[in-house]
């Protein structure tokens, strides 16, 4: 058990740990990382996997939370409202601080031993701290057992990644690869090295689980926001897999100046099919702008099932709406499982463009 101190002073020295939360560096330094809110902070304590030090609460948050952090024998500081920008460097308003120690960082052959999973997320130079943090989130949805990172990775422990994962990055294993980019260790574990790229040679999703056997153990290699994956990334997959792409959105290839469309011509014949359980649309029904327009306005990146469920058409994959990329049937196959599981009326989508991309910087769609 661990009692409560109340903390009047911002500059009190037993705060230490809370000054500047934005400053990176500082963590690594001091081994730390700052997990924020109510949801991350109860998935820090239940997970395990990192001790938390202390904990920084306004009076709400110890209501909510002070018998779960009392049990854990967590240190408890209770600061007013009022003091906690003072103290954070921040406008902070979740009422709920936690410093969680690092400790050792597992190897890669640790965490495979660990991760007890048919599905694992491999990242290569993935820079970006928010489109990590989705990445880790999605991948504990779908049921991922580890992530595995090369250099250049954002580290999943950036206060950023942590939010924006919502304590995935706390739960999820994960560890540096040596030797990038020798994936051997993955293939000796058994994993199938699957590439998302948007090459037009690469295997269109929808064709695994029908004209080629899924993999029974898949790694999921994905790429940066700009460059994609690396010409050494894609020698060392074992599968090049694209997800096919409705003609009104913008090409991958964006960023090199160039825009491909496929005519209407060969777009898929107007008819009414089914999927997740929902109508679609009929390709000569008009298009609804509000739910179905892509958007690009440049925010972090999730590789996701869509929340509200919109209206799936036929030449349609994924949706931009609030800055989050929400994924359609044929991602979610790829990374939740067989092909047992997905519907089998859902037709192949129509278009000649492909992505195996979550939105990089500002205003740009970026291909993995």
């Amino acid at each position: 058990m661990s009692s409560v101190e109340s903390v009047e002073d911002p500059e009190d020295p037993r705060l230490a740990d809370y000054r500047e939360i934005r400053d990176a560096e500082r963590r690594r330094l001091s081994g730390t990382f700052i997990a924020e809110g109510r949801t991350v902070v109860l998935r820090l304590l239940a997970a395990r996997r990192y001790r938390a030090r202390s904990a920084l609460v306004t009076p709400p948050a110890l209501q909510a939370l002070g018998a779960t952090l009392e049990a854990a024998g967590v240190p408890i500081y209770l600061v007013r409202q009022d003091i906690v920008k003072a103290i954070v460097g921040i406008e902070f308003h979740h009422g709920c601080l936690a410093v969680g120690e690092r400790g050792m960082e597992p190897t890669a052959e640790a965490v495979l031993a660990e991760a007890h999973a048919d599905r694992i997320v491999v990242l290569e130079g993935l820079g970006d701290a928010s489109n990590v943090g989705a990445i880790f989130r999605n991948a504990l949805a779908f049921g991922a057992g580890a992530a595995l990172l090369s250099p250049g990775t954002a580290d999943p422990l950036y206060r950023k990644a942590i939010r924006v994962s919502s304590g995935a990055a706390v739960v999820l294993p994960f560890a540096w690869l040596p030797g990038w980019p020798d994936l051997g260790l993955l293939r000796a574990a058994g994993y199938t090295i699957v590439a998302l790229t948007p090459r037009d040679d690469a295997i269109a999703i929808e064709e695994l689980g029908r004209s080629r056997p899924f993999p029974a153990k898949a790694a999921l290699l994905l790429g940066t926001e700009g460059r994609g994956l690396s010409e050494d990334g894609l020698r060392a997959a074992d599968l090049h897999v694209r997800i096919p792409m409705a003609p009104e959105m913008d090409s991958p290839q964006r960023g090199r100046g160039q825009r491909r469309r496929a005519p209407l011509a060969e777009r898929r014949p107007a008819e009414a099919v089914r999927s997740h359980g929902r109508p679609r649309a009929t390709a000569d029904e008009p298009r609804d702008s509000a739910r179905t327009s892509p958007r690009n306005d440049g925010r972090s990146a999730e590789l996701a099932l869509p929340h509200h469920r919109p209206r799936w058409q036929p030449s349609r994959n994924f949706y931009v709406r609030n800055g989050f990329v929400e994924v359609g049937p044929r991602l979610s196959h790829a990374l939740a499982g067989s092909a047992g599981e997905r519907e089998s009326g859902s037709p192949p989508l129509a278009g000649r463009g492909s992505v195996g991309a979550v939105p990089g910087e500002r205003g740009q769609h970026r291909a993995q």
